[in-house]
């Protein structure tokens, strides 16, 4: 079960979404990869899961630095297969 903190802070540091990473700390989504695992859910589909990890990017920045939505689909195809 994916639904542990290191595993989904991997997949989002991977992806980098905001493309932070480069100058900011490794922990610079660890309140968003917190959320992410309140929120989601064994039986979310992609899609589903996608939604909600990208509110959480938009409640954390704003609608235009969390950027496109498929950076989102892209994580949460690789979160969903591991519920």
């Amino acid at each position: 079960m994916i639904k542990n903190f290191e595993s989904i802070k991997k997949i989002v540091n991977e992806a980098d979404p905001i493309n932070l990473l480069d100058s900011a700390p490794d922990n610079e989504y660890d309140h968003e990869i917190h959320e992410i695992t309140l929120v989601i859910k064994e039986g979310d589909n992609t899609d589903v899961i996608a939604d909600k990890i990208y509110k959480i990017f938009i409640e954390s920045f704003d609608e235009q630095t969390a950027g496109d939505k498929k950076v989102y689909l892209s994580i949460a195809k690789k979160i969903a297969p591991q519920l």
